[in-house]
């Protein structure tokens, strides 16, 4: 390469001004230290999702507007009965508490129970609203309570009712509804009850058995603030434990939880990792190196990970904690480049600037492929892979710098005390048929084994999950419903009784295709005007011949029980008059605007359209009947779907980015190498590396995810560049300590990914699992592979 005499000469011009050099460089490394201390770590998932993918991001800001998404659902339950008696004073004192306590700026509001607008009038007005609720299938059941006997047991449950304790305060209820029509009005709106597991008990919502109370709580903090989502969380905990009784508990179930739990997981993961990789590199550096000087060569790791941590800084407004956990891989890959100068320089013998010049053809030509194999990922649809290649390359490029232009100033030429290490091209070559026999054998296992690996989208796979928090989403499942598990159907209009009326239509397709209670909708609390109309004339026509007689035995059967002759007059003129239609303002006014306002998505801009969501399972057969009922014009989203449709497009990336990637790199190596076979040759490595890692991706049960496809494109990229070392040492006949170097450089990375693979964080973990298996194959490749396969002057 043309730029090593200039860097030889670079090295004689800046030898009598180390001083400078020096104080330079120090100065450098203040300067990014005082950036990495400025930068903005987010533990934000939109990081993890394809930009530039519409359906997909739509689908995600669809799921990120989903009821309660933004809530926390609060458990508080009771041990056993005595404690029980207890559990509704104490579920109202606990939401006094979070809403008054030092934490009003944490939970803006909780409720326990209906809103104090929903008192007993609101059951009267939905009764007063039946005709705008009429179905064929309600009609058919209030046929049969229009009997005679029917009417007359009616009546007589309704007296000893009136005669009761609350008589006085059911006295509307029953002038209104004498025959008991609200069982089937209830059950007709209970549709539209996100949480179908809820009681109401002194004004507070249980469940069924009377053991759990349920509180809904907002927060102005948002689910991916992992610093507030720590404040709330802790202020939560300390609330309840100051306000509960013995015997009762509360747990919390928000977005809150997983963004608390990963962020701790991740910085947690940060220390560990920097902490293991520094600890295996000083290691290895003073088994193999056994040199003081050895130590200068630890700073390049350091100033590449701070370079490319401000790189990502300036370059994005957010730098994602996954990021700069890909710092401990930054750090192995990066003294790299300082190991093959350090142990070039330390020889001696034809001068360093001489030297300098002859490692630096290997140490560029390696960096250049490694970064146009990162630099692929610039062309990646996820912000967080884009992160990575600019983390990666502005690392790569610090470290070039540092361990060509400053280490070789450092570093006085004396014997090296190697650890004893084999020959190994004398070894490779001496056993050449079956080195090449395995290799071939793995290249086959790999190719077998590749259609068993499959592409996981699944974000909640990439995040961590608790014991605790799988049993506080497990609870909130089994008590109040698993509203959080359903599939949300979109429907838009552009005026609110456009979506009303297109959503009535997905409502009607989806009941008649699905079980009873399967799906939650606002089309059975807020049915479009249009079809409200045409319930009033259903309703209407059905009174038209039966009113009169009903009438009159309702007036018999009353006044035989003692009813007073207008003691039904409401309910005359319910059956008899029209009703006017009821509308969201209408709903609001009845405190019943809780109900539906997780399903009603108001334009979020001027000219933007309205939306209306209905849940769904999560079903194919679900799925069918929203594109049927909808004409295709609904928006069917659920997590597994996604998490599908997410893992097609990781599929089709990473095929590309492997392509892409071996095809720069080929290109480089072509240009730099000039002849095919030589190419093949240094990307001898890659092939090993990345057959033992499908082989043991796909015998293992792994599967590729976000993280550890930017993982395996590295795998690449290292391993053209021990391609490139091993094939330089052979074919220029000359020892620079390449064997040597090459098998520290994949210690140095192996300790980098293992202290990775000690993550506990998924995401890391992968990253760190992937590329020690792919290292396993890289290395041998290059130290024996490549020398079977070469044609060296040991021949």
């Amino acid at each position: 390469m043309t730029s090593t005499p200039i860097l030889a000469r670079l090295y004689r011009v800046l030898e009598p001004r180390r001083t400078l050099l020096f104080i330079a460089t120090l100065g450098l490394f203040l300067l990014l230290g005082a950036g990495m201390l400025r930068m903005r770590v987010s533990e934000n998932i939109m990081a993890m999702l394809p930009d530039q993918a519409e359906s997909l991001f739509a689908d995600f800001e669809l799921l990120h507007r989903a009821p309660f998404l933004h809530k926390a659902l609060v458990t508080v339950s009771a041990k056993d009965d005595t404690a029980a008696s207890g559990l509704t004073t104490a579920a109202r004192n606990l939401a006094e508490a979070l809403a008054t306590s030092q934490a009003h700026d944490l939970f803006t509001r909780v409720e326990y129970g209906p809103p104090a607008e929903a008192g007993p009038g609101t059951l009267t007005a939905i009764l007063a609203n039946q005709p705008n609720y009429a179905t064929p299938e309600s009609l058919r059941a209030l046929e049969t309570k229009l009997a005679p006997e029917a009417v007359r047991e009616s009546l007589r449950a309704d007296w000893a009712l009136m005669n009761g304790p609350e008589g006085w305060a059911m006295k509307d209820l029953v002038r209104l509804d004498p025959l008991n029509f609200r069982a089937t009005a209830l059950k007709g709106i209970a549709a539209a009850n996100l949480l179908p597991g809820i009681r109401l008990r002194d004004g507070v919502f249980v469940s069924g058995d009377g053991r759990h109370a349920l509180l809904v709580a907002e927060t102005p903090i948002d689910i991916t603030d992992s610093s507030g989502s720590e404040r709330l969380l802790r202020a939560f905990e300390t609330i309840a434990a100051n306000v509960l009784p013995e015997g009762i508990t509360a747990s919390i179930v928000s977005g809150h939880l997983y963004a608390q739990a990963n962020a701790t997981a991740i910085k947690a993961d940060m220390r560990l990792i920097m902490i293991v990789s520094c600890v295996a590199l000083l290691a290895i550096f003073l088994l193999f190196l056994r040199s003081l000087q050895a130590g200068w060569v630890l700073l390049i790791p350091f100033g590449a990970l701070c370079a490319g941590g401000v790189a990502v800084s300036l370059a994005f407004s957010d730098v994602s904690g996954i990021t700069l956990g890909f710092g401990g891989v930054l750090l192995g890959i990066s003294v790299d480049y300082g190991l093959h100068a350090f142990i070039a320089l330390k020889q001696g013998g034809e001068g360093q600037a001489t030297l300098l010049a002859r490692v630096a053809r290997p140490v560029l030509l390696g960096a250049a492929t490694t970064m146009a194999a990162f630099g692929v990922l610039l062309l990646s649809d996820l912000p967080a892979q884009r992160q990575l290649a600019v983390f990666s390359i502005a690392g790569l490029a610090m470290a070039l710098l540092l361990a060509l232009v400053v280490l070789p100033q450092l570093i006085s030429p004396s014997p090296l005390k190697r650890f004893p290490l084999p020959d190994f091209t004398r070894l490779a070559q001496g056993r050449r048929p079956l080195i090449v026999a395995l290799g071939l054998c793995l290249l086959a296992l790999a190719g077998w084994q590749a259609r068993a690996i499959h592409f996981d989208g699944n974000l909640r796979a990439l995040g961590l999950t608790s014991k605790a928090i799988d049993a506080a989403e497990t609870q909130v499942r089994e008590t109040w419903g698993d509203v959080r598990g359903k599939a949300m159907v979109l429907v838009q209009g552009d005026s609110l009784e456009q979506a009303l009326e297109a959503n009535d239509r997905l409502y009607t397709g989806l009941r008649g295709g699905l079980p009873s209670g399967e799906v939650v909708s606002l089309a059975a609390l807020l049915p479009a005007e249009s079809t409200q109309a045409a319930s009033r004339e259903r309703w209407n026509a059905f009174w038209e011949d039966r009113a009169p007689a009903l009438l009159k035995v309702l007036h018999e059967e009353g006044r035989a029980l003692g009813f007073s002759k207008q003691a039904f007059e409401p309910f005359r003129n319910l059956i008899t008059q029209d009703v006017a239609p009821l509308s969201a303002e209408g709903l609001h006014a009845l405190g019943l605007e809780r109900m539906y306002e997780g399903l009603l998505l108001p334009p979020q801009d001027t000219g933007k359209p309205w939306g209306v969501l209905t849940l769904a399972p999560d079903t194919a057969e679900a799925a069918r009947l929203t594109a049927e009922a909808s004409q295709d014009q609904a928006r069917f989203v659920s997590q597994s779907r996604f998490g599908r449709d997410l893992g097609q497009a990781l599929r089709d990336d990473f095929v590309r980015f492997l392509l892409l990637a071996c095809l720069s790199v080929s290109l480089i190596l072509l240009i730099a190498l000039r002849s095919p076979r030589r190419v093949l040759l240094a990307m001898t490595p890659v092939f090993a590396g990345v057959a033992g890692l499908l082989t043991v991706m796909g015998l293992g049960g792994m599967s590729f995810n976000l993280y550890n496809m930017a993982a395996a494109i590295l795998v690449i990229g290292l391993g053209v560049d021990y391609g490139v070392f091993m094939l330089e040492r052979l074919e220029r006949r000359t020892d620079l300590g390449t064997e040597h170097a090459v098998l520290l450089s994949g210690l140095t990375t192996l300790a980098g990914f293992g202290s990775l693979a000690l993550a506990s964080h998924p995401a890391l973990n992968s990253i760190g699992l992937t590329v020690l298996v792919g290292m396993a194959g890289t290395l041998p490749g290059a130290l024996l592979l490549l020398p079977a396969l070469a044609r060296s002057q040991h021949d």
